[in-house]
């Protein structure tokens, strides 16, 4: 991958969704990725999936699913984090992609709090009862372009 790059690491469940959402059988939220569709594309950046979904679809089958419930902009997922048993926690996966590629600046949206300690700093948290807001996109956009601080 190119080291020109930004890019967002991307958990799917209690990201693009909620609990609320998941109890009603509405796995994806529409208003979540169009709002995370446009920020992509207004800040050039490109998406790596580290989502549990990735374990039981090939990405071109999430590229398909999450365009159809409101990412238009599927061109930019790019990959999603190693499978496999390697890893103990989400941020080794993460890790793994870190240390072949050489990316200008790099965000982590996820719910969880699995990450390294160097990965901190690059870790927005959201809350799995609300999802991603735009106060995630500000902070995220603190941490992709420092110099604009």
């Amino acid at each position: 991958m190119n080291d020109d790059l930004r890019v967002i690491f991307l958990d799917i469940d209690g990201v693009v969704n909620n609990m609320a959402s998941i109890s009603m059988g509405i796995h994806l939220i529409n208003d979540k990725l169009v709002m995370l569709s446009r920020f992509v594309v207004e800040n050039d950046l490109y998406v790596i999936i580290s989502s549990s979904w990735r374990c039981v679809r090939e990405l071109k089958d999430l590229k398909e699913i999450l365009r159809c419930a409101g990412f238009r902009e599927s061109s930019r997922i790019i990959a999603y984090t190693p499978k496999g048993f390697n890893f103990s926690c989400r941020g080794e996966e993460i890790q793994s992609v870190l240390d072949s590629n050489n990316f200008k600046s790099y965000v982590i949206f996820d719910d969880d709090s699995d990450m390294l300690p160097s990965q901190t700093d690059n870790f927005v948290k959201t809350d799995i009862t609300v999802g991603l807001t735009y106060q995630h996109l500000d902070a995220a956009k603190q941490i992709l372009f420092p110099e604009k601080k």
